[in-house]
């Protein structure tokens, strides 16, 4: 009876799989250029710079700098994240049907760059005190829309290559 349990027992009837080498690779494995891992590791930063300085320091500066109330400031972040929620894949829908000379994605990432960095520039200055709540209101959103879909226009173009 023994016997039998010994037998029966996973330690004795599994032995572990052999360990794959770590250099091994498939024959059709070709190594990308070192350009081409840091052309790709700029355009990524574009969209972490953005989540990190949106995400930390754009509530605390139209809270705080801009003066603008609470609900203002929610509601700005509410019809931005709706904007960029349709716009992603509407940015995507025009660019895969982009044809120019410099190719379908390159034009995307050309021509938003400088009205990203116009709009980047402008939420970050502070509006003189006589401007009105509304007014403060409608150039933070005009600004922080600009800026998402800037980011929009570069982003679909780098993530989906």
């Amino acid at each position: 009876m023994a016997s039998v349990i010994e037998e029966n027992t996973p330690t004795a009837a599994i032995a572990p799989a052999p360990a794959k080498a770590a250099n091994s690779r498939s024959p059709d494995f070709v190594p990308l250029p070192m350009k081409t891992k840091i052309s790709m590791g700029i355009g990524e930063s574009v969209q972490a710079t953005y989540t990190v300085i949106c995400g930390f320091f754009l509530n605390a500066y139209l809270l705080e700098i801009a003066c603008l109330s609470p609900e203002s400031v929610g509601m700005i972040q509410l019809v931005v994240g709706v904007v960029a929620a349709l716009g992603d894949p509407f940015v995507g829908f025009l660019s895969d049907r982009t044809r120019t000379r410099w190719g379908r994605r390159r034009p995307w990432l050309l021509f938003a760059s400088l009205p990203l960095g116009c709009f980047y520039f402008g939420i970050w200055n502070t509006l003189p005190a006589d401007v009105s709540e509304t007014g403060r209101f409608a150039f933070y959103l005009a600004m922080y829309l600009g800026i998402s879909i800037g980011i929009t226009c570069i982003q679909v173009q780098v993530s989906g290559q």
